[in-house]
């Protein structure tokens, strides 16, 4: 009933306005916001000039799109979502906001509302309705939040106490840092006086100070109070509140705690004192210079020592008038590093008060005075003699050079970034770069990618330990291609003011000798595989065919004791049997050594090779071997020929496999499932075959080792070995695989799924 009653309401106010027309040309007309009208589909059928104003397009270009045509993508995901979920149940658009772009590329925000409207027949057709620009007020919302933002962050992360005070002067907010200083949380700050906090005493005289704050006043000043019983001094602002009409309805202090500063004007006197005398009694010329470079201090009696020059004769000087001609560039980079970066250093010739030049290391930095003017101060030291060591060293230098030129190692030194800034002609001929080239290249350009995190390992260890190394090894690529092997020495290398400044070190070419140790690695690793191999089948056939010879001794003795007891004839055929098992035994195990000992060492060479043929030929020979046990062996095969690549050993394969489910199984009737399956493995089809049997299954501590040649140490493990040793090596020439699974997942004892990959023939 309610909503037949409000769509009667509605239909009477649709035939109100359509009746009502000349009112509605006047809304038009006259109306400031945009009025639209969309079908059912979201498309305008109508929309008024005044979009013009709103979003830079005429109504022309309007009509035939649909409002989310104008929108940014997300905006337009977003309100369309809104929009269909309204307009299924078609209810009104009641202040929608959303965001638009105009033409000339600016979001506009519109305030949307609108009703539902319908034909003669009452037939939902669509929206009309009303969009308010409100970017205005969005900007002057999002512009408030952002403010009261910055407040809230400015009070909450201010290191100065800043608090409120009401007309009572009753604390009403404080911020984190007035809690830390007080050691007070903020709410049992609250409604508390100065007095309160801080006595009697002190706390009327802060009420004085601000009475006259709250009488208008700003008022400013260093007040000493007591924190948690120990005196702080505080430069403080205190400042009236008011409201809109303004009246004075409370105060805001802001309070920063000067105490150590106080101290440290204290202790600066102090210490002006002390640098004085230390500055005039130093063993190094020191003086301040102006922007101008300009005199205007220098520790006289040092540098009338050093240089002859008194006070009277530098003060107000212009300090370039002493610089060697030759040095104006180290000089030019001394003083403007200095004013522009605040530090700098180099090395020059000064003149002295004689004439002659002595050599100053000159390291200058900036600072401002109390005036806030930029000064420089600057420290020289006398290094006339180490200049002439330096001088002899280089000399030094030219026959060191000349030596290493002639040695038949490489010869290299590198900066810290790892670049070459020398070497010697051999190092050049060992990686086969002309010097033009080499030099400036960097040492991981010459590398081998193998070694070159090796390398600066040696070069970082060498680096933070100071200790050289001796026996690093790389692999460099020459220029022509070839890879070789090197060996070396690296030291770290210094500057003359005992700097670490780079590396050098000697290399020589070891590729000969590398692959000379390779050959004797790959022999050692063939005779004791050898040795192993002989170890192996000394152990097997002492084992294996001392058991089997045991049991023809075993048996052939009952036979001579049964010969004259009739009674014992079927226990002798029984024997019998064994002795013929013992027999089959023992040539199956020849057998499987030397096809073992063959594929030791050759390569196994596979051609095409039809499976199921010889499937069938390994399940036949199985059936005809085992007639005293119930046997049912099941091939599921989906294809009539498949071929793999393998070759006459896959015959045993099977035979192995199969033999092994018959042999450990204790079930009346032996079990076997055989199935095949394609399946593809990084890219390599292979086929799947799957042998599952009902026999006694294989613990998952011995999935692995029954594979493995020489298992039987575990004599839990009842044989299996050589033969599935001798199937994993065939298949591993296949590049194949084997592994076993539970045939019951996660239940051993209901037998075993012994499954293997073959790559298909295609």
């Amino acid at each position: 009933m309610k909503q037949q009653e409000k769509r009667k309401d509605r239909d009477l106010l649709l035939e109100k306005l359509r009746n009502d027309e000349s009112f509605y040309k006047d809304i038009l007309s006259t109306q400031i916001d945009w009025i639209w009208e969309v079908n059912k589909d979201g498309i305008y059928t109508y929309c008024s000039e005044r979009i013009k104003d709103f979003l830079g397009y005429t109504s022309q270009e309007i009509l035939g799109k649909t409002p989310f045509d104008f929108m940014p993508s997300e905006e337009a995901t977003r309100v369309s979502a809104i929009f269909n979920e309204i307009a299924e149940k078609q209810k009104p658009i009641v202040n929608l906001e959303n965001w638009n772009l105009h033409k000339n590329g600016n979001l506009v925000c519109f305030l949307t509302n609108g009703i539902s409207f319908y034909d003669k027949n009452g037939n939902w057709l669509g929206y009309r309705g009303i969009d308010k620009d409100i970017s205005k007020l969005k900007k002057a919302e999002q512009k408030l939040r952002e403010s009261e933002e910055m407040y809230r962050a400015i009070i909450e992360t201010a290191k100065d106490c800043i608090f409120i005070k009401n007309s009572s002067l009753q604390y009403i907010q404080v911020n984190p840092a007035m809690e830390k200083l007080s050691g007070i949380p903020a709410e049992e700050l609250k409604n508390k006086t100065d007095i309160d906090l801080f006595g009697e005493n002190v706390g009327k005289h802060l009420m004085k100070v601000d009475r006259r704050v709250i009488n208008g006043e700003i008022i400013e000043g260093e007040p000493t109070i007591p924190i948690r019983g120990i005196p702080h001094t505080f430069h403080t602002i205190k400042v009236p509140l008011k409201d809109s009409n303004g009246n004075i309805f409370g105060l805001c202090g802001i309070a920063r705690d000067i105490t150590e500063g106080k101290k440290v004007e204290e202790a600066l006197k102090e210490s002006e004192e002390k640098y004085r005398l230390i500055s005039e009694n130093a063993k190094d010329m020191i003086a301040i210079l102006n922007e101008k470079f300009k005199f205007e201090y220098i520790n006289e009696i040092t540098t009338q020592k050093i240089l002859g020059y008194s006070k009277d004769d530098l003060i107000g000087k212009d300090a370039v008038e002493f610089i060697h001609n030759d040095d104006f560039k180290n000089l030019s980079k001394v003083f403007w590093e200095s004013f522009k970066k605040g530090e700098a250093m180099a090395e020059l010739r000064i003149k002295k008060k004689d004439g002659t030049y002595i050599w100053v290391e000159l390291g200058g930095k900036t600072f401002l005075d109390k005036e806030g003017a930029i000064k420089g101060v600057f420290v020289s030291r006398d290094i006339t003699n180490r200049k002439k060591v330096e001088e002899k060293l280089k000399e030094s230098e030219k026959k060191y050079r000349g030596i290493l030129e002639n040695i038949i190692e490489g010869y290299f030194e590198v900066d810290l970034k790892g670049n070459l800034i020398f070497f010697n002609d051999y190092m050049c001929k060992l990686v086969g770069y002309s010097r033009k080239d080499l030099i400036g290249m960097n040492y991981r350009d010459i590398l081998d990618k193998e070694t070159i995190e090796d390398v600066f390992k040696s070069f970082n260890k060498v680096y933070k330990n100071e200790i050289p190394t001796s026996n690093f090894e790389s692999k460099v690529l020459r220029n022509d291609g070839k890879i070789r092997s090197f060996e070396g020495s690296i030291y770290l290398k210094y500057s003359t003011q005992g700097q670490k400044n780079g590396f050098y070190g000697f290399t020589r070419d070891i590729t000969e000798r590398k692959k000379a140790e390779q050959k004797l690695i790959k022999s050692e690793e063939k005779y004791r595989e050898a040795y192993n191999l002989a170890d192996f089948y000394k152990d097997l056939f002492a084992h294996d065919m001392n058991n089997i010879l045991q049991n023809i001794l075993s048996s052939a003795a009952l036979c001579e004791l049964y010969l004259y007891e009739p009674e014992k004839l079927k226990d002798m055929s029984n024997l019998l049997k064994i002795l013929k098992d013992q027999v089959k035994r023992g040539a199956n195990l020849i057998s499987n050594v030397l096809k073992l000992s063959q594929l030791e060492e050759t390569q196994i060479i596979t051609q095409s090779t039809e499976v199921y043929t010889i499937l069938q030929k390994a399940v036949k020979f199985i059936q005809d071997g085992i007639q005293e046990r119930k046997l049912k062996i099941k091939v599921d095969i989906p294809w009539k020929k498949i071929h793999i690549y393998a070759n006459d050993l896959l015959i045993d394969v099977f035979e192995n496999i199969l033999f092994n489910a018959v042999k450990y199984n204790e079930n009346p009737i032996i079990e076997i499932s055989i199935l095949l399956s394609k399946i593809q493995k990084e890219g390599i089809k292979y086929l799947k075959i799957e042998f599952k049997d009902n026999g006694i299954g294989i613990q998952d501590s011995k999935k692995e080792i029954i594979f493995q040649r020489g298992y039987k140490k575990d004599i839990s493990i009842k044989g299996m070995g050589l033969g599935l040793s001798l199937v994993k090596k065939i298949l591993t020439g296949y590049n194949g695989e084997i592994w076993v699974e539970d045939r019951v997942k996660g239940d051993y004892t209901k037998g075993s799924n012994f499954v293997i990959l073959i790559p298909e023939a295609v």
